[in-house]
């Protein structure tokens, strides 16, 4: 707060009269009123690494043994990862928020995940993962639940919005643990036997079987 209280001139000790004429000085007209805003134009965007800092609410990102990572870089779009946000689905990112439709009413994909298990989203052609599923599950007493998200499957991405972050092609799939962070992610599809094989090393790998 130190940038805010010097651009407006501001002292513990200082007088009200004092203080009030420097709050005046930013409402008149001249360069030492111009150069007066344009501090506290500068403070304001200093303090925006306390008040705003959207890429430390929302842009964590796990590594550790319990996340299978695809040597995905960090995103090099980031001017500034304190502060922006970039919603992807990397393995160890936090599943980004994004607009759906069941049944023709609106729904989160965060509110999809399962609390209690792990969830397998996948696209339109995600058929052999949903088996690969479904027999992992058994093998390590593990609950998977699956749901597709694409035009016009169970969940609707009617505006396109998921297609547009997900990371993966339409055969790909991403498993979210129940905290809601990506545990791995395969960005395409394969075969029935090749994506069962895929699905249970990624999750003895994340149970540390």
């Amino acid at each position: 707060m130190s940038y805010l209280w010097k651009a407006l001139g501001a002292r513990p000790d200082q007088a009200a009269d004092e203080a009030k004429r420097n709050i005046d000085l930013l409402f008149a007209s001249g360069e030492v009123s111009a150069q007066a805003r344009r501090s506290v134009w500068d403070a304001l965007d200093v303090m925006n690494g306390q008040f705003n800092a959207h890429g430390v609410e929302l842009g964590q990102r796990y590594v550790s043994r319990a996340i299978v990572q695809d040597r995905t870089p960090v995103s090099t779009e980031r001017t500034d990862s304190d502060l922006y946000y970039r919603p992807n689905t990397d393995p160890g990112a936090h599943l980004p928020h994004v607009w759906i439709e069941k049944d023709r009413r609106q729904i989160s994909t965060l509110d999809r995940v399962a609390p209690d298990g792990f969830t397998l989203i996948t696209g339109i052609q995600g058929d052999a993962w949903h088996n690969a599923a479904s027999l992992v599950a058994k093998e390590f007493h593990v609950p998977v639940s699956c749901f597709p998200i694409g035009l016009h499957q169970e969940y609707d991405d009617v505006f396109g919005d998921w297609a547009r972050i997900r990371g993966i092609d339409d055969d790909g799939c991403l498993m979210i643990r129940p905290d809601r962070f990506i545990a791995w992610r395969s960005k395409r599809g394969t075969t029935k036997s090749a994506a069962t094989s895929a699905l249970r090393t990624a999750m003895a790998q994340i149970l540390c079987r």
